[in-house]
């Protein structure tokens, strides 16, 4: 019976902690005051991909990529990746500010102005549709 009570007193406790650290905010589950919904990040554009990697990826798909070929691929493409992490280019909502209507069909020729395959493009608007939905809508 001791034990019980010990447990009890244990999480009441630690739910005060939370409470004194978070505030309400952190047993409040409605939308407004969910601390994950309320995020303000931006997704960037991908930086353009460069000519070399474009080849690579194509040499890459037929199999014709040479072995010492690979590790310059692999390395170019990390950078690539790395430069997309990092937000240095312009927000998805910057690139879309001007276009009333066909958003989704304008960002599509910008991912591929920018190197993107079909795959990439498809995993970029997967994300883009998840967390920032409103994006894509049109506004008129």
């Amino acid at each position: 019976m001791i034990h019980v009570l010990l447990k009890i007193v244990v999480w009441i406790v630690l739910i005060g902690i939370a409470y004194r650290v978070f505030g309400p905010q952190a047993f409040d589950s409605s939308d407004g005051g969910n601390p994950l919904n309320g995020s303000t990040s931006q997704l960037y554009l991908p930086p353009a991909k460069s000519e070399l990697l474009m080849s690579y990826e194509k040499r890459l798909l037929v199999g014709k990529l040479q072995p010492d070929e690979f590790f310059e691929y692999q390395a170019l493409s990390r950078k690539h990746q790395g430069e997309f992490w990092e937000g240095r280019e312009t927000s998805v909502e910057a690139a879309l500010s001007g276009v009333k209507n066909g958003r989704g069909e304008h960002l599509a020729s910008i991912l591929g102005e920018r190197g993107l395959s079909k795959e990439e493009q498809s995993i970029f608007f997967t994300v883009l549709k998840r967390d920032h939905p409103r994006v894509l809508e049109d506004l008129e």
